[in-house]
């Protein structure tokens, strides 16, 4: 996921034609009812940059340490919940960010706008998140070692420095996975563990995460629920 650090390159892009729904195709086609964003009553949409600051902390005031996340509005999402789909570009050509090519050559696309509401989102996460899920508030809990999929989710991608850290995503698949494991003897075997499929929804990328590792959590932030994906598929690079 090259992209997640958001820092470019731009490149001129296009609007292909559309095929299957553009929130069908970035959520891998999972069928998903209930209200769109998880709130019960609530549907509106609200652009990523009106939620940055319900998120983030001012930067006048220090960063949240474990025991202070009484602030942040933490929601267990309503069952059948989805993420809002995604906003048109204000033009049928654009600035792009390319975060992810899938295996069929398609292309994941940010505009500058998303790229930067994202860079700022993701940072705020990463920092209410790091360390033991939310500060402790979400984290370590019961339910976030068992997941369905359809489920909406914060989770941590794995990978180099430069983009670990927290996103939002949706579970695509259960269910176990061989990992290596250290032996009563010292000597490493194999062993089968509870594994999840979670696509990073914000950014095209799909990945195996381990729900008792403590990579994903239930309980997200509720302004984040009614901000539409930030990545577009169908997208041309010029």
């Amino acid at each position: 996921m090259q992209a997640m650090a958001n820092d470019g390159p731009f490149l001129d892009c296009g609007i292909l034609p559309e095929g299957e729904s553009e929130a069908e195709a970035v959520t891998g086609g999972l069928e998903q009812g209930g209200a769109p964003n998880g709130l019960q009553g609530e549907s509106a949409a609200i652009p990523a940059t009106a939620a940055v600051s319900a998120v983030a902390a001012p930067a006048t005031r220090p960063r949240r340490s474990a025991a202070s996340t009484e602030s942040v509005d933490l929601i267990l999402p309503t069952r059948g919940a989805r993420w809002p789909a995604p906003d048109l570009p204000g033009a049928h050509k654009f600035r792009g960010l390319v975060t992810y090519v899938d295996d069929e050559g398609q292309l994941y696309v940010q505009t500058e706008e998303q790229a930067d509401s994202m860079g700022k989102i993701n940072s705020e996460l990463s920092d209410l998140y790091e360390g033991g899920g939310s500060g402790g508030a979400a984290s370590p809990a019961g339910m976030d070692r068992y997941w369905s999929r359809g489920e909406l989710c914060v989770a941590r991608y794995p990978g180099a420095a430069a983009v670990t850290g927290w996103y939002r995503g949706v579970v695509t698949d259960v269910g176990q996975t061989v990992v290596a494991a250290a032996g009563g003897d010292g000597r490493a075997k194999e062993v089968l563990e509870d594994s999840v499929k979670v696509l990073f929804v914000d950014y095209g990328e799909r990945k195996v995460l381990y729900p008792g590792k403590g990579e994903l959590v239930k309980r997200v932030p509720r302004p984040l629920l009614e901000v539409p994906i930030q990545v577009r598929q169908r997208v041309r690079v010029d």
